[in-house]
Formats: structure tokens, C-alpha cells, sequence
């Protein structure tokens, strides 16, 4: 469990499983379907609010391809967390 350090004393701190939002958001872009295509992808993130200075619509295009590359045209969920690993990355979170 992680920990921080308040003075001379470690307080664990709260730990979240932000897993069932990510599936939640993923699920509402999807359409009713189980995936995305690139413009779905470009569409979430910048609905987001992921796109920045950091992160463009562009690298959005580049990681979409990057992720998928030979994988076919539309992402599933576990492309979606390595999208989000890519974004974070470049983002610089």
C-alpha cells in the first residue's frame, strides 16, 4: 500500500480503483458497441478534456495507430489502457 510522509510519521493514503470509470466512459463512446474506431478515440479524448498543449488531436491519431498497429481498425478496452498509459506518457502525468 502506498505511503507519504506528514513530518515523522507515514500516513497510508486512500486508494481508488478508478478501473469501473475508465470502463464506464470507455462503454459510452463506444455507442452501445464493445469498441472504438480512431474517430471515436479522437472524440473521447478530446470530450475528456485530454487535449492540451502536451497532447494534441494529433497524437491522439498517432497513438490510436501505434496501439493498433496490426491489431485491425477498432480498439477494445485492453487497447484502450494502453492508449491511456501512451497519453498519460506524453502528457507528461
Amino acid at each position: 500500500s502506498p505511503s507519504r510522509r506528514r513530518g515523522s510519521a507515514s500516513e497510508p493514503l486512500p486508494s481508488y480503483d478508478f478501473s469501473s470509470q475508465v470502463d464506464s466512459v470507455f462503454s459510452e463512446f463506444c455507442g452501445g458497441g464493445r469498441d472504438l474506431d480512431g474517430k471515436g478515440f479522437a472524440k473521447l479524448c478530446k470530450d475528456a478534456g485530454l487535449l492540451s498543449r502536451q497532447f494534441t488531436a494529433t497524437d491522439a491519431d498517432l497513438i490510436f495507430t501505434k496501439v493498433m498497429k496490426g491489431k485491425g481498425r477498432r480498439m477494445a478496452l485492453p487497447e484502450f489502457y494502453d492508449a491511456l498509459l501512451h497519453i498519460a506518457a506524453k502528457s507528461g502525468a
